[in-house]
């Protein structure tokens, strides 16, 4: 089931950059949540490995990997993610938002000079509004997914052969990365395998159902708050430093890293929660800067880095178990949600209606059957025809304990 979460929580700044920019988005109709994680990301890709900190062997830099994730045309996460973007127009932020191939990527991360001298620009913000157009089951095979995996944890050098024997080097690189997509296309465009090779551990999955904002004739955005902020990012991106824990900010991640190692659940998210301790400093560093605090990790900070995460997990297996599924399985998620959404039952015609555009008739019915031989749905027979409704949702259930159809005893005129 996916969750949704009630916009102005616990979790929201109360002052800051975020703060501001939530002020800055509160007439879009773009839920609470989706526009708190792309000001996150934007505040991302702005400050890229200009602040860090260190965990022993390797440092960890804020650098976000962000995918928002609703039903098309619920949520306004495309409209949402450019509001973001729009404001990095004015500040020097490298970005990339058409489709390429891993090539075209490691060649684009490379800025020549005026005397044709290849120089790394190595920091870079991927937006990409619909997922399916950067990244596919072809680009996966075509190694796009490994490259991004690779790049995600900021490596202080990276080098790629060429096809025709030459040599890339690429140093320092810090990506970005903000895309949009439905749970469905995820499925279409992230393939089983991608599980076991870490890059879905390197996401943060955002996921709303839909949202509580509703404006028939929205509010302009205010323009002295877009400068504000705009003058922000420029701000921060002319700063550096690095991190450090506070003594009790130590204690407290020490102990936490001991009571969230081995989380147990969905065996989707293993990946996510390996990879949550890093997840958890990267947020903590971005409400950081985001406050202009000092760079010190306490315990307070940390408590809301963790809070934030926290918030939006509940959701994220429901989107993720798309890529986990065949053709036929994806279209019994489809009615199956088209069913449970309803506010009535719905009739065999009305279901054929919606899902024609997805399905056959034959697909439909095996659909169904699916549905309510696994009594994930319930089945009602009424002398106009069939119909189906949410699990358990009559008194008078009309199902039985095998999930087969009976007699509709108590008939409504109306139907």
């Amino acid at each position: 089931m996916i969750v949704d979460i009630p916009d102005w929580d616990d979790w929201m700044p109360e002052h800051g950059f975020l703060n501001r920019y939530l002020e800055y988005t509160k007439n879009h109709e773009g839920p609470a949540v989706f526009q708190f994680w792309t000001g996150l990301t934007i505040l991302s890709a702005v400050i890229g490995r200009r602040y860090g900190v260190s965990k022993g062997f390797y440092n960890v830099y804020p650098n976000l990997y962000t995918l928002l994730i609703a039903p098309t045309g619920k949520c306004r996460k495309t409209t949402t993610s450019k509001i973001g973007v729009s404001l990095l127009d004015d500040i020097d932020v490298r970005k990339m938002s058409t489709k390429f191939s891993p090539e075209d990527l490691i060649h684009r991360l490379l800025l020549r000079d005026e005397d044709e001298v290849a120089v790394p620009l190595t920091e870079a913000l991927i937006y990409t509004p619909e997922l399916t157009v950067m990244l596919n089951k072809t680009h996966y095979t075509e190694g796009m997914v490994d490259l991004l995996t690779d790049l995600a944890d900021a490596p202080d050098y990276w080098s790629y052969s060429t096809r025709k024997g030459g040599k890339v080097e690429l140093r320092n690189v810090c990506l970005t990365l903000l895309a949009c997509s439905t749970s469905e296309w995820l499925g279409d465009a992230i393939p089983q395998r991608a599980f076991g090779g870490g890059f879905l551990a390197r996401i943060v999955f955002v996921v709303q159902s839909a949202s509580r904002r509703f404006f028939a004739i929205p509010k302009a955005q205010d323009p002295a708050i877009r400068a504000e902020l705009v003058a922000f990012l420029a701000k921060v991106r002319e700063q550096e430093g690095t991190f450090a824990f506070s003594e009790e900010g130590l204690a407290w991640y020490e102990e936490w890293y001991r009571l969230n190692r081995d989380v147990g659940g969905d065996l989707r998210l293993n990946g996510y929660y390996e990879r949550k301790p890093d997840h958890l400093l990267r947020v903590a560093m971005l409400l950081a800067i985001s406050e202009e605090a000092p760079p010190e990790l306490t315990p307070q900070l940390l408590e809301r880095s963790a809070a934030t995460l926290d918030a939006i997990e509940p959701s994220m297996s429901a989107a993720l178990k798309e890529i986990n599924v065949s053709s036929s399985g994806r279209d019994s998620n489809r009615v199956f949600n088209l069913v449970n959404e309803a506010r009535d039952k719905l009739s065999y015609e009305e279901i054929v209606g919606e899902m024609m555009a997805y399905m056959n008739s034959r697909a439909i019915d095996e659909a169904l059957k699916a549905l309510v031989m696994s009594q994930r749905i319930d089945e009602y027979i009424t002398p106009i025809g069939r119909k189906y409704g949410k699990r358990g949702g009559e008194d008078n259930a009309l199902t039985n304990g095998q999930g087969m159809s009976l007699l509709w005893e108590h008939i409504d005129s109306t139907d």
